[in-house]
């Protein structure tokens, strides 16, 4: 069925577009507890 593989392909892109913006929103908010990149809780410290 054409549209069953277009309808995975849609999902399975929608899937690993999510999961690669989790893990970089991750990554980053990481850093930013870490100090690395000034994110706004460092400014609630000052």
């Amino acid at each position: 069925m054409p549209f069953c593989d277009w309808f995975c392909a849609s999902s399975c892109k929608f899937v690993i577009q999510s999961v690669v913006l989790y893990v970089f929103l991750g990554f980053f908010s990481w850093c930013g507890t870490a100090g690395v990149f000034p994110t706004a809780k460092t400014f609630h410290k000052q």
